[in-house]
């Protein structure tokens, strides 16, 4: 069995960012030694067209196949509610759960994309060079409990005063993620376990 994997993120009209996007995963997923587990990587835009294409796919998807959903919470995420209980109430999302979907086909890199990053303190320091302000990032411990507000103004005031600007989503986001150190990515807290073990585990 091998994972096609829709994720949130890229553009439909941006051929560029969206080949960023997926050179960045396959090098986490190579780093990981599971990139044989992943058959395709699909840049689907914004959050509301990821689940678009994960419900398209789903439905189709061919015997050997799993089809996963990789997005942001955009919120948080209390105690043990099932992921897809999350979506259905979740305020601008209700999403109802597709009959051949079930808990392994829906994961989160938890309120933002960027939460990995605050896993690899070294890869952002790596990329920004002089003036980045590692202070100014979250000292939280339970990186996967903060809020996306937080971390993007933790990621503005550290990088405000480097040579490559202030964080930029477009910019900087993909060429980070492809630097960050796996396994630290991995061990970031619950959801990013869930989501790499479940690769891990795909035979």
């Amino acid at each position: 069995m091998k994972a096609k994997i829709y994720v949130e993120g890229g553009a439909k009209n941006n051929s560029q960012l969206n080949k960023e996007l997926r050179m960045a995963f396959s090098l986490l997923f190579d780093k990981l030694g599971i990139k044989s587990k992943v058959s395709k990587i699909i840049a689907s835009g914004s959050r509301s067209e990821a689940f678009g294409d994960f419900k398209a796919a789903i439905k189709n998807k061919k015997f050997d196949e799993v089809i996963l959903l990789l997005v942001d919470s955009e919120g948080c995420i209390d105690g043990d509610i099932k992921k897809w209980d999350y979506v259905k109430t979740r305020v601008g999302d209700n999403w109802e759960q597709p009959k051949s979907a079930d808990e392994d086909n829906l994961f989160f890199m938890i309120e933002c994309m960027e939460s990995w990053f605050l896993a690899d303190k070294d890869a952002l320091k790596s990329f920004y060079g002089k003036d980045f302000h590692e202070n100014a990032l979250p000292k939280n411990t339970n990186l996967e409990s903060t809020c996306k507000q937080t971390i993007y103004n933790a990621l503005e005031n550290a990088t405000k005063d480097t040579t490559k600007g202030t964080y930029g989503k477009g910019a900087h986001s993909f060429k980070i993620l492809g630097m960050l150190d796996a396994n630290k990515v991995k061990n970031h807290g619950k959801h990013s376990k869930e989501f790499f073990e479940y690769l891990e585990k795909l035979t």
